[in-house]
């Protein structure tokens, strides 16, 4: 009678790596309090909405809600986030900051520069920050950003940051096939999604501890020194309208500086940006 042959010990990693239960991941993560508390789900609504009802019952700051697919995934304002089950991550993680309103430190940007952090060693060249939410490669959508916050007028309650990156999708829906890209595609070669993960909570802890205390100087300075669009003509669309100009910097806020045709600096809190040629002479650096 024949017997099953085992499969390579590196068969078996490669295997392992790609899946995203506890028992896969824990034994990977490298961090303090990110994480420690960990939910796969198979197919959720979105990882946000399982971690808002987790929050609400009182789960601890670091908790971490993982899914395979999401039905109803959202980006900002009210958009969707298409993801390949199984082949992406789809994440989202819990914060409970204790800020009293107004003060809300720009969260969107601590975390873009935790993952520009982590995925900067599967690409071919340095990420971009693209204000206020998105990580770009070569001027496409590798990762983003979903900050929602639970508050009244006392206190935030807690934050939830989902966050999206593309790891092994290859193809595309139509309207996404010029605008987005993969750690693969970028690559050359399919990545363990857990090893992924593990090394983007590992990145993203320094950046967010520093939100949670409001020491946010150098996270800026750092995203400012990945930010796409400084110096370039930008059309930025704003809940008042649209601010056409070059970008200049960001203030400690995490507000877009646009300088505008008259010569006007104007101060953005939230908007989409539309990036445009770099304007000749124009300095490629923020300004403090």
């Amino acid at each position: 009678m024949s017997s099953a042959v085992a499969p390579p010990a590196a068969a078996v990693e490669d295997v392992l790596d790609d899946v995203l239960d506890t028992e896969a991941v824990g034994p990977r993560l490298a961090t303090q309090w990110l994480g420690r508390r960990y939910h796969h789900r198979t197919e959720v609504t979105s990882t946000n909405d399982v971690l808002t009802h987790l929050a609400q019952q009182g789960a601890p700051a670091g908790t971490v809600v993982v899914a395979e697919a999401q039905s109803q995934g959202r980006g900002r304002r009210g958009r969707s986030w298409q993801a390949a089950p199984g082949q992406n991550l789809t994440f989202s993680l819990l914060l409970r900051p204790g800020w009293r309103p107004p003060r809300l430190p720009p969260l969107s940007l601590a975390v873009g520069v935790g993952l520009a952090q982590a995925l900067a060693p599967w690409l071919p060249c340095a990420p971009q920050l693209k204000w206020p939410n998105d990580l770009l490669v070569g001027g496409r959508k590798l990762a983003g950003v979903l900050v929602e916050l639970a508050a009244d007028a006392q206190e935030v309650r807690h934050a939830v940051v989902g966050i999206g990156i593309n790891v092994n999708q290859l193809d595309f829906p139509d309207e996404l096939s010029a605008t987005a890209t993969s750690l693969r595609r970028e690559h050359g070669a399919p990545i363990g999604r857990a090893t992924v993960l593990a090394a983007a909570l590992a990145a993203l802890e320094a950046p967010l501890e520093a939100a949670l205390r409001d020491q946010l100087g150098p996270v800026l300075q750092q995203w400012t020194a990945l930010a796409a669009g400084l110096g370039q003509s930008v059309v930025v669309t704003t809940p008042q309208g649209a601010v056409a100009g070059v970008v200049s910097g960001i203030d400690a806020d995490g507000a877009l500086r646009v300088r505008d045709a008259e010569g006007r600096e104007r101060r953005l809190l939230a908007g989409d940006v539309l990036l445009g040629p770099r304007q000749a002479g124009a300095r490629a650096e923020g300004r403090d």
